[in-house]
């Protein structure tokens, strides 16, 4: 709403753009104060809103706003054009820095993700620091225990097989050549465009970027490094880098759910609670076993007790009888 001095006018608007209504006003007024202390009439004094409306690509088309998205690319009509002023056209340049970014991003993340594996994979295994009992909790305080459990707790994942794996095959996705019709005389290999494994092997395959050659590949062949990333195809070969790594991902994550499970997960639904549950059961059978050896005990004991209690009272009688036959 909008008061104008000079004219000793209120004025007011939507704030959204456009044509909404077909069939009536896009603004009601409803209240006496509106109408009469502001003198507002919609009836006479009401200018509807207009939708943009545009050919492209020799298709017509319209909108309810003047900023809007098509294929991906932005749109912001300014003004009005006339069919006679002729069409106007549309140049669409690669943001190289946003895509370097990314990509740089991308080789980041993939590096943190190789460093927290592989500390996980050789992380030194504690053989002294065992799992604490009930009695050794009392006698630690908290800080104690948690120091003593994340000891226990190093190494349960050295030489994980199913880790490893996944290092390996990740591996290979990055070193891969990426082959289908798309690259045909464009890069095929992350070599080809700056971004290379460091020479340091203790590095655990992590990536490092030449970022002049990346740059130049960006703005020499933007859709050749896009096809070597997003490449699609049927065969392993024929899936750009990031395809790849998101089915070896996807694929380990698999494996971890079907061993270790989900949050929701039931024990039955994965193999470590399978296993845990079979040691449950042992635990308790051996506890049962426990129970009937201890029962067996006490009955033996009991049986003993009397015979005993008997023998004490035979020998208690004989040596009576002694006693008596000695005073004779």
């Amino acid at each position: 709403m909008m008061y104008d001095s000079f004219s000793d006018k209120m004025s007011m608007r939507r704030t959204e753009t456009g044509k909404f209504s077909e069939t009536g006003q896009d603004m009601k007024i409803s209240g006496s104060f509106m109408s009469d202390a502001l003198q507002f009439n919609v009836a006479t004094n009401y200018t509807e809103g207009k939708n943009a409306i545009f050919t492209i690509n020799g298709l017509e088309t319209e909108r309810n706003t003047n900023n809007f998205q098509i294929d991906g690319v932005t749109f912001n009509l300014k003004q009005t054009f006339a069919a006679a002023d002729g069409p106007v056209t549309v140049g669409v340049t690669n943001d190289s820095d946003a895509v370097f970014e990314n990509i740089k991003k991308f080789v980041e993340t993939y590096n943190t993700l190789i460093d927290e594996i592989n500390g996980k994979v050789t992380e030194e295994y504690h053989r002294d620091y065992k799992p604490l009992t009930d009695d050794q909790r009392e006698s630690l305080s908290e800080k104690q225990q948690e120091d003593w459990e994340k000891m226990a707790k190093s190494g349960l994942l050295r030489r994980d097989t199913m880790l490893q794996g996944a290092l390996s095959t990740m591996r290979t996705d990055f070193y891969s050549p990426v082959n289908n019709g798309e690259s045909a005389g464009s890069f095929n290999q992350l070599a080809q465009i700056g971004i290379t494994t460091t020479k340091n092997y203790m590095s655990g395959g992590k990536l490092e970027i030449n970022e002049a050659k990346l740059k130049e590949a960006i703005e020499g062949d933007p859709a050749g490094v896009e096809n070597l990333f997003r490449g699609d195809g049927e065969g392993y070969g024929e899936k750009g880098i990031a395809r790849r790594l998101t089915d070896s991902v996807n694929s380990t994550m698999d494996s971890i759910y079907e061993r270790a499970g989900r949050a929701t997960a039931t024990n039955q639904q994965f193999t470590i609670g399978r296993n845990l549950n079979d040691v449950e059961e042992q635990i308790q059978r051996f506890q049962d076993r426990l129970t009937q050896i201890e029962d067996r005990y006490w009955r033996q004991f009991t049986v003993m007790e009397k015979a005993m209690q008997q023998a004490n009272q035979q020998a208690s009688y004989m040596m009576q009888q002694f006693g008596g036959m000695g005073m004779q």
